[in-house]
């Protein structure tokens, strides 16, 4: 008995938020693989999240059921949401339900339209996402092949670029679906008739004709929308969202399906409009990646510490961390080495400089002697602060680039660490000509915020020397990726000869 116990309490235990097929799927095979699925043990009752602390490896969750609160303790959270649409009638103006409405009322009985017409109609209004393209030509090919029914495809912008996706079309051309590609919602007139069908009347692309059509049925598009459930997720996980809603934002440095928050997955409904395939596969390797052991975020001689006796408590750290590693409890603050993914924006943050970045945490590179010719008149000395999931890397890809004469090159985690107060003291007490801070593109800094917090503190410092009446110029910032070598290379050279025209700051004369 005492062994079962033991072995119940190793068993990784997974929080699924979600239901439909695909929150199915997860908790199947994170059972197959031993592990204890809270959230989803009836099927699809799925509760509801009331609250989350913890860090990964140790989630703490509020969850509500039939109106009762109970709490649980989880290793992972793995987040499907489910399948959720929208309804463009009205966008179309197509009202009357007998006569418009969605693919699964033509699909209920497809030998029902045998003598009829119907329409389809997509990527009018917006671009048809390749989800709704499958489906459409499924169900194009479908009706044409068992009802003998004349289908017809009105489209605008239409995705084909899935996989079998230019084949179906193919397919749907070749029995006999007729498919016209019009230029905007706007080249299509809609008119409705009294008690009967729409009468839809455009110029064809091709032949540069009118064309007329008085179908039996209009089929509208059934376009993916994120589930309005995820907004309420994303406060409580602290999750960041794309501009339509899901639950991952689009950066190039998030591996597939990790959040901003180690520990929580997000995948199916919950991370993009992807076809049911697509979220299939999503679901599986959501439940692997939950099966992983678990690991700290950033190794330790990088990551942040408090000193509680400076520590003022007001919580700026808490709020601002894009990882939710500051963790608040008694009234004392700590940071969750399982989180903190090193990026420093606490510390950079903290008007009480009480939190410290471990010793591991700044990388002065050894800058090779820089090929830039002698003048024998005056060489500007400059920091170059560079993200090393960006500037970093794009250094390092180049053979042949050498920093200009004079540079000292540091490297952070994120730019979002690099403050004011470290800004000023390069120029003021280690007597630097001028500052460069080389930061990801917005949205697509690994921390979220980091590279417009670098940006904003650059500015800061600019203000400040221009009211002390020292040159503004003396510190710039510019933002790349990890490939851009050759911008790299121009941002460089172009800072290091705008110092040198500017001439040596008063502080290091």
């Amino acid at each position: 008995m005492e062994e079962q116990k033991q072995e119940n309490n190793q068993r990784p235990r997974v929080l699924i938020l979600g239901k439909g097929p695909w929150a199915e799927q997860a908790a199947s095979e994170l059972a197959d693989h031993g592990a204890k699925v809270i959230g989803h043990e009836a099927g699809d009752a799925s509760p509801l999240l009331a609250g989350c602390t913890g860090q990964d490896g140790a989630f703490t969750v509020r969850l509500m059921q039939d109106g009762v609160i109970q709490q649980e303790t989880v290793n992972r959270i793995l987040v499907l949401g489910e399948a959720f649409t929208q309804n463009p009638a009205e966008d179309y103006g197509l009202l009357n339900s007998d006569f418009a409405g969605s693919i699964e009322e033509i699909l209920q009985n497809p030998n029902s339209w045998q003598g009829k017409t119907v329409v389809f109609l997509t990527g009018l209004k917006d671009l048809s996402h390749q989800s709704v393209t499958l489906d459409f030509l499924n169900a194009a090919l479908l009706l044409k092949k068992e009802s003998g029914a004349k289908v017809f495809i009105i489209c605008g912008q239409m995705q084909v670029a899935a996989p079998g996706l230019e084949r179906l079309l193919f397919d749907a051309r070749t029995a006999g679906v007729v498919v016209y590609k019009l230029n905007s919602a706007d080249a299509l007139e809609i008119s409705s008739q009294k008690d009967g069908p729409y009468r839809l009347l455009f110029e064809d692309m091709a032949s540069r004709k009118q064309v007329e059509l008085v179908p039996d049925f209009v089929v509208l598009p059934q376009n993916p929308a994120p589930d309005p459930s995820l907004a309420e997720i994303a406060s409580l996980l602290g999750l960041e969202t794309d501009e339509n809603g899901y639950l991952q934002s689009a950066n190039v440095h998030r591996l597939p399906l990790a959040t901003n928050r180690a520990g929580v997955i997000v995948a199916g409904p919950a991370r993009d409009a992807a076809t049911p395939a697509q979220r299939k596969s999503q679901s599986i390797l959501g439940a692997a990646l939950a099966l992983i052991p678990t690991a700290e975020a950033a190794p330790k001689n990088r990551q942040a510490a408090i000193n509680t006796r400076a520590c003022i408590h007001c919580l700026t750290c808490f709020r601002i961390c894009p990882h939710k590693a500051v963790h608040k409890e008694e009234g004392k603050l700590t940071v969750l080495t399982n989180a903190c993914q090193a990026c420093g924006i606490c510390a950079a943050e903290c008007p009480r400089l009480a939190i410290s970045m471990e010793d591991g945490w700044l990388v002065k590179n050894n800058a090779a002697p820089g090929q830039t010719q002698a003048t024998g008149g005056f060489e500007p000395k400059i920091f170059v602060f560079t993200c090393e999931n960006s500037s970093a890397i794009a250094a390092k890809a180049q053979e042949d680039f050498s920093w200009p004469p004079n540079t000292e090159v540091f490297s952070l985690p994120c730019l979002g660490g690099l403050s004011l107060a470290a800004i000023l003291r390069a120029i003021d007490t280690d007597k630097a000509d001028g500052v460069l801070a080389l930061a990801c593109h917005e949205g697509n800094c690994h921390s979220g915020t980091g590279s417009l917090l670098a940006r904003r503190r650059i500015k800061q410092a600019a203000g400040l020397l221009k009211a002390v009446g020292a040159e503004s110029k003396r510190v710039g910032a510019f933002t790349l990726a990890a490939n851009s070598e050759t911008a790299l290379k121009q941002a460089v050279e172009t800072f290091w000869e705008q110092i040198k025209a500017i001439g040596p700051a008063r502080s290091a004369k």
